[in-house]
C-alpha cells in the first residue's frame, strides 16, 4: 500500500468527536423545535378555554339580563319578587325558554339558582325555573333547567330606592322592586379531568348590573271598603240624578 492510499484512508468517516458533536446539536435544535411546540399548543388550548369561558358567560348574563329586565308586579298585595344572595324568584313578561313556536304566554313565573354539582367537587349548577302558567304560588311549581355546570361561584345583590345595596329583598316588606340587581359568577375553565390546584386557579369571573325597567314602588292598593263606599256613592248620585 503506497502512503498516500493509507493517508486517505485515515481521512476518511467521522471521528467519535465530530459524531458527539453533531448530536449535540440535532439534541438542541429538536428541545427548542419541541418546546416551541408545545408553548403553541398551550396558547391554543388557553384561548380555546378562555373563548369558550366568555360565549358561556356572556350568553348566561344576557338571559339573566333579559329576565329581569321584564320583571312585572303581579298581586301587588303579596310577594311577587323574592330575592337572596344564590335565589331570585319573580314574576316576568319575558319570552319563555321551554316552550317554542306558537306557545307563548304574557307571564310566568321564574326563578335563578345554584345547586351543588355532585359530578364535579367544589363546583354548583345553575338552574333557570320556568312556570309556563301563573298560579296562587308564583314561586314554587313549574320545572328547572340546567344552563351551566361549572359554576363556583354565584352571587346576587339588590339597589334599593336609597341607592344601598342590599342581600335580600322582599317586594312585600320593600313595598315595590330592587332598583338594579348586581350579578356575578365565575366559570371554571379548566377540564373536569385537571389536578384540583390548577382548577382553582383557572377561574373566568362575570358581572353585570341589570337595572329594573318598571317603576320600583307599587301603586298604592285601595282599600276595600273606601272602594265599596265609592261605588254607592257613585250609585246613589247616578239613581238621584234619574
Amino acid at each position: 500500500m503506497s502512503k498516500y492510499s493509507s493517508f486517505y484512508s485515515r481521512k476518511s468517516g467521522f471521528t467519535l468527536l465530530e459524531l458527539m458533536i453533531s448530536i449535540t446539536i440535532i439534541s438542541i435544535i429538536l428541545t427548542m423545535t419541541y418546546s416551541i411546540l408545545v408553548c403553541t399548543l398551550n396558547a391554543r388550548e388557553f384561548l380555546e378555554k378562555e373563548t369558550h369561558a366568555d360565549r358561556i358567560g356572556t350568553k348566561l348574563l344576557s338571559i339573566i339580563s333579559r329576565d329581569l329586565q321584564a320583571v312585572y308586579m303581579y298581586q301587588v298585595e303579596d310577594v311577587y319578587f323574592l330575592g337572596s344572595k344564590t335565589r331570585v324568584d319573580f314574576i316576568s313578561n319575558s319570552d319563555s325558554l321551554m316552550f317554542s313556536g306558537r306557545q307563548k304566554s304574557d307571564l310566568c313565573e321564574l326563578s335563578y339558582y345554584v345547586e351543588r354539582n355532585k359530578e364535579e367537587a367544589g363546583t354548583f349548577q345553575l338552574l333557570r325555573r320556568e312556570d309556563f302558567f301563573l298560579d296562587s304560588a308564583p314561586l314554587k311549581g313549574g320545572l328547572a333547567v340546567k344552563l351551566h355546570d361549572r359554576l363556583v361561584t354565584f352571587e346576587l345583590k339588590y339597589l334599593d330606592d336609597k341607592n344601598q345595596v342590599v342581600d335580600t329583598w322582599s317586594s312585600q316588606s320593600a313595598k315595590g322592586l330592587p332598583r338594579a340587581v348586581r350579578v356575578s359568577f365565575g366559570i371554571r375553565t379548566e377540564p373536569k379531568d385537571s389536578p384540583e390546584v390548577a382548577a382553582k386557579e383557572n377561574i373566568r369571573y362575570f358581572g353585570t348590573i341589570v337595572r329594573i325597567m318598571v317603576s320600583p314602588k307599587a301603586p298604592p292598593v285601595e282599600d276595600k271598603d273606601e272602594k265599596n263606599k265609592t261605588e254607592s256613592r257613585i250609585q246613589n248620585s247616578e239613581s238621584s240624578s234619574q
